[in-house]
């Protein structure tokens, strides 16, 4: 347990490195957030596990992001570097890591897939969808956001092979049901 917890520890020297010199973050700062991404991390890896522990790290990430966020902006940092892509990065691998310990987890699916809205992630979040749509096959609202992800990028047919698979899982859905006729009658 503790030597994956220092491997992570270990990847994350190069972007608190770049934060440093970028001047964003201050050495003291820096060591409180080793301190609390070490208190995550061995949460994490606590056996059994809270599904909360999961969310609560990533709650501490997005606020840390968007505290990077704004500082890069106030201090003029144009050209994006390795600590810009870090965080989102590291709040993906956090949810993705606690929604496949935690698959029956609905909470953990959908704040993925609200988190890669926010993020502008079109890539992730197709991949997001298609795992909680294959491990919730019953679940409705992830068949109807999966397709119109599907519509949104201009795939009708891809959309209309969601519905119908889960029309497949579903068949009493009036929901999809509905959806799927709209697709049809264009």
């Amino acid at each position: 347990m503790a030597d994956y917890v220092e491997e992570v520890m270990q990847g994350m020297v190069q972007e608190l490195d770049d934060l440093r010199r970028k001047n964003i973050f201050g050495d003291e700062e820096i060591r409180h957030i080793v301190k609390r991404r070490r208190e995550f991390e061995y949460a994490l890896q606590r056996n059994p596990g809270k599904p909360e522990d999961y969310l609560n790290y990533v709650r501490y990430e997005v606020a840390l992001e968007s505290l990077r966020r704004r500082r890069s902006y106030k201090l003029g940092w144009k050209k994006r570097t390795l600590s810009d892509y870090a965080g989102i990065r590291r709040v993906h691998t956090t949810l993705r890591r606690g929604s496949h310990r935690f698959k029956g987890d609905m909470r953990l699916w959908y704040q993925h897939v609200d988190f890669c809205l926010r993020s502008g992630s079109t890539k992730m979040l197709n991949r997001v969808l298609l795992s909680a749509v294959k491990y919730h096959p019953k679940e409705i609202h992830l068949w109807l956001l999966a397709a119109d992800r599907e519509l949104q990028q201009g795939h009708v047919a891809a959309a209309r092979k969601l519905l119908l698979r889960g029309l497949r899982c579903v068949p009493k859905s009036v929901k999809l049901l509905t959806e799927f006729l709209r697709l049809e009658t264009g």
